[in-house]
């Protein structure tokens, strides 16, 4: 069957202009190749740098406190080591035969009151990013392994454990006002552990020294 039989096709009648195609809304139409200025290139977008939040520094911290904590001796206290050290003294000297160690108990005896008679000092401490000055040194965190908060009556201290085997531990006094600004501080760079006494320790406060 022809087309114009199935009723698809009618050809052009007069005064009837043909259909014009329309293209459909969604579909952009092209410009032409005269008369028309050629689309821009776009230019890609610059990439955004993602903003990282930093962690703020702390501020440094100075402060003063005592070198250690001091205690009142009455006199039976200078007695008593007093007598015992003329007694340790006797014994080197008679038993063990040993004059050098009888004079070596002698002078122990003598700085450990002359200890007990000094005040303590003021300490000049002070805390940076940069490591602890206490007085004229200087120490860096990565000198120390770990540290720990200990209490001494009514006073609290810090106690930094060096990385040398037989290094001395250091010690911080410091005011209860500022004592979690200094813990932050200190633990931002070093690892913080349980510190107990040692017996060093344990036998001074015995002696109340």
């Amino acid at each position: 069957m022809e087309p114009k039989e199935q009723g698809y096709w009618q050809p052009n009648q007069p005064g009837v202009e043909p259909a014009q195609v329309v293209a459909p809304a969604d579909e952009p139409v092209q410009p032409g190749p005269q008369g028309m200025t050629p689309q821009q290139p776009v230019e890609p977008a610059e990439p955004v740098e993602a903003e990282v939040d930093e962690a703020p520094l702390l501020p440094g911290v100075t402060w003063e406190a005592s070198e250690f904590v001091h205690r009142e001796k009455d006199t039976i206290w200078f007695v008593i080591v007093g007598v015992a050290g003329v007694v340790l003294a006797l014994l080197a000297l008679f038993l063990l035969k040993s004059i050098t160690f009888a004079v070596l108990i002698v002078v122990m005896v003598v700085a450990l009151i002359f200890l007990a008679i000094r005040p303590p000092r003021l300490i000049h401490y002070q805390l940076s990013s940069q490591g602890i000055q206490i007085n004229e040194a200087h120490y860096d965190f990565q000198n120390f392994r770990a540290f720990g908060v200990v209490q001494e009556d009514a006073m609290y201290y810090i106690t930094l454990l060096p990385v040398k085997r037989f290094s001395p531990a250091i010690d911080l006094y410091f005011p209860q006002e500022h004592g979690e600004q200094i813990v932050d501080m200190i633990g931002a760079h070093v690892p913080m552990q349980t510190v107990k006494p040692d017996a060093i320790d344990r036998m001074t406060r015995y002696l109340r020294f």
